[in-house]
């Protein structure tokens, strides 16, 4: 949302909790809202499941999303989810 998001982590019982705050893209416009939340969710996990930080997840999810609001329909083109990949992932 237009607040970010908050990843909170803890790695055992005796381990502080690790916050992440991940701010949210400006976007230019916000056309359409129906799928953000799906996509947010599948671009955190592919990130997660390729080992990525999870403030990389929340970063390349947050992308993804922003993406998604700023055109009619749920889905992005491939190529539009692999060119944020990039340019998300590779920094």
């Amino acid at each position: 949302g237009a607040n970010g998001a908050v990843i909170a982590h803890q790695k055992d019982d005796d381990s502080d909790i690790e916050i992440y705050d991940i701010p949210t893209p400006a976007v230019d416009s916000v056309i359409d809202t129906n799928g953000a939340g799906d996509n947010y969710a599948g671009a955190f996990l592919y990130a997660l499941s390729q080992q990525y930080s999870l403030p990389e997840c929340g970063r390349l999810a947050s992308a993804v999303a922003a993406q998604v609001i700023q055109q009619f329909g749920p889905r992005l083109a491939s190529k539009d989810y692999q060119d944020i990949a990039k340019r998300m992932l590779s920094a």
